[in-house]
């Protein structure tokens, strides 16, 4: 499905980077990079970290020693922006994701299909190798990276310590969540800073969940991805995807004739949870809702996204398109006001700002806000209409002489997703005057 034809980027801060790496970065960096630290309790104390990295490897080298073939069952919803055509897509697909012991390798069926369905994967960037992410912890590898003690986190009713970790040759770098009793890691984020030859991004993040999965028969407790996030930058666009797990087997189980048989088979996860919502995947609900012209169901989850995605404006700024489309015009002022202060060169945000003010007898700062919009994107035909409408036609000849005759080269400079001119929605009101 088309969602909206001018994100510029859908992921800011959330997925981001610090200036220096993860293992460097103050206190406000490493907040900032990953906002879910806000709530870590940081500590300097070096003390306990190579006895922590040494008990959590020895259980990582236990626990591949014994691993088995796996397979699980993968729910994949990626969203994809093409910036060639400026155009957002998302799909939905299930896949069989595979563990394989010997040799050890990661691999994708197509749901219910025996052989790897390589069309399938080719049509979604579905990174992958969730569980080779853990390898740079096992203790052969531990060397090759530079570690430091974060500090403790509260989450999920369980204690974890926090360590963040950086490869000396800086092709790559991360944090990792190790549970305070049992000392396994229950998530690991993993950022790529160099890509291998062949490969072109601006950044490649991945962030996993892991579930201690039993399979009593064969007396092993393999650590199994649960959830994960993964957001890719590249010249040509951006994508976010997110990846749930569930129903955990020995590979193979699907010919399992004998019941007794398909239990021993069958992987079991105490206190495993469904992934929720991703706080991108709830900010797009609300855009559908607004392009099937039905603002006031956008409005639940935009009030959510804005909560869930504070450090950014398109949040706000859809909110106020769903607050313009239910006629609610003083709050809707107040969305495109922070949303013009926070990003002044968006145009659409300007131009929105105006249809509020005309609509609410302020035809001055209407010609003001359609002026801006004018200015900064001058090839937009729904800016000058609007002017057109608000102001009189010597005021409008007066705004549009103003735009320098090389203002259409002009790039509009935003870390932030854009909005589709606004008549697409079809809503009276919005966008384009009627």
């Amino acid at each position: 499905m088309r969602l909206l034809a001018a994100f510029i980027a859908l992921v800011g801060s959330a997925y981001g980077a610090p200036n220096s790496s993860f293992v460097d970065a103050d206190r406000t960096e490493l907040i900032k990079a990953a906002p879910e630290l806000g709530t870590l309790e940081f500590d300097s104390d070096q003390s306990g970290l190579d006895p922590l990295l040494r008990v959590t490897g020895q259980q990582l080298e236990s626990m591949f020693a014994k691993f088995i073939n796996v397979s699980i069952a993968e729910d994949v919803h990626e969203m994809r922006f093409d910036s060639a055509h400026m155009m957002w897509t998302e799909q939905r697909e299930k896949f069989t994701y595979v563990g394989q012991a010997v040799p050890f390798a990661e691999l994708r069926r197509k749901a219910n299909v025996g052989l790897p369905a390589l069309l399938e994967v080719q049509r979604f960037l579905v990174a992958g190798h969730f569980l080779e992410m853990l390898k740079d912890l096992l203790p052969a590898n531990q060397k090759q990276s530079r570690f430091k003690y974060l500090g403790q986190i509260a989450e999920s009713g369980g204690r974890s310590f926090v360590v963040a970790f950086a490869q000396r040759d800086e092709t790559r770098q991360g944090l990792v969540w190790v549970d305070e009793v049992a000392k396994r890691v229950v998530r690991l984020r993993f950022d790529v800073l160099k890509p291998v030859e062949g490969q072109s991004f601006e950044s490649f993040t991945r962030d996993v969940c892991f579930v201690p999965v039993t399979f009593s028969a064969l007396e092993t407790t393999p650590w199994l991805p649960s959830g994960a996030t993964v957001h890719v930058r590249f010249a040509g666009g951006e994508l976010h995807s997110v990846h749930r797990f569930s129903d955990y087997h020995v590979d193979g189980f699907e010919n399992d004739s004998d019941p007794v048989q398909l239990k021993e088979d069958t992987g079991e996860a105490p206190g495993f949870a469904a992934m929720e919502e991703d706080g991108i995947e709830t900010l797009l609900k609300g855009v559908a809702a607004l392009e099937a012209q039905k603002p006031s169901e956008a409005l639940a989850p935009l009030r959510e996204a804005v909560t869930r995605l504070p450090d950014r404006v398109e949040p706000g700024y859809y909110m106020g398109l769903a607050l313009l489309g239910t006629d609610d015009l003083a709050a809707a002022e107040t969305q495109f006001r922070q949303a013009v202060k926070r990003s002044p060169t968006f145009a659409p945000a300007h131009n929105e700002l105006g249809v509020v003010l005309f609509r609410r007898g302020d035809a001055k700062g209407a010609v003001a806000e359609f002026s801006e919009a004018v200015r900064l994107d001058p090839a937009n035909p729904t800016w000058h209409t609007n002017l057109d409408k608000a102001a009189p036609k010597p005021v409008a000849a007066t705004a549009r002489a103003a735009v320098s005759p090389t203002a259409g080269d002009v790039t509009i400079k935003v870390d932030v997703l854009l909005a589709e001119r606004l008549h697409c929605f079809g809503v009276g009101g919005r966008g384009q005057m009627g």
